[in-house]
């Protein structure tokens, strides 16, 4: 099992308003913005270990590789890539690189 950090700041898409004390979906997450805008999730998951190999990447891709982000009561959306790998396999000691810093520009 692997985990990293998403975190950044949430704005709204269209005026670029910081969302203050929202509501979000992020993946299957529900999580709610501070007031300045500011969320912190945490992303896990266990990789697929069966097939050959461009079968392995594909199904860890297809489960891990975008996250669909959405206001709560929003069917509006947008799909971000994670670059999940780069994250969740961190082994760099001297500089924290199991989080992800990331500003959302939300429907």
């Amino acid at each position: 099992m692997w985990q990293y950090t998403l975190t950044g700041t949430a704005y709204d898409q269209a005026t670029k308003d910081v969302l203050r004390n929202t509501t979000l979906m992020i993946g299957e997450q529900v999580v709610t913005t501070d007031s300045v805008g500011h969320y912190t999730v945490v992303i896990n998951g266990v990789t697929c270990d069966k097939g050959s190999a461009a079968q392995i990447k594909r199904c860890n891709e297809d489960a891990y590789g975008s996250l669909v982000v959405r206001r709560v009561l929003s069917t509006a959306s947008i799909t971000i890539k994670t670059h999940w790998k780069r994250y969740a396999f961190c082994t760099n000691n001297i500089v924290p690189c199991d989080v992800q810093r990331r500003d959302l520009f939300v429907p």
